[in-house]
């Protein structure tokens, strides 16, 4: 799911830019889900990617739950996603951060 050096970093960043790609996935799989923080300046590494088989809520609501379980102390105040089905998910299990939709996804 995703190296351990990163899943450090993502767990002491308090910023985090989630996105799916449909495009580009194996034969088998509907999404390739993906979770950056944010680092130095204009770079922001990729800590999780995750191959999903829908978007489904129940889905996005295992995933998040993985990740939570791979990273216990993750601290995500803002979290800027799309705006799919996926903003529900991480409201539940990140009661306390703030959800945001992406603006790029709207054009």
């Amino acid at each position: 799911m995703g190296d351990l050096e990163l899943l450090d970093s993502l767990s002491r960043t308090t910023v985090w830019l989630a996105d799916g790609i449909f495009k580009i996935v194996p034969t088998h799989y509907f999404q390739l889900y993906s979770i950056h923080f944010t680092y130095s300046g204009p770079v922001n590494p990729a800590a999780v990617y995750c191959l999903l088989p829908n978007k489904t809520k129940d889905v996005y609501d295992r995933m998040l739950i993985e990740i939570i379980r791979l990273v216990p102390t993750c601290t995500a105040w803002i979290i800027l996603t799309d705006f799919e089905i996926s903003m529900f998910s991480f409201h539940e299990e990140f009661p306390s951060a703030t959800i945001s939709g992406c603006y790029f996804h709207l054009w």
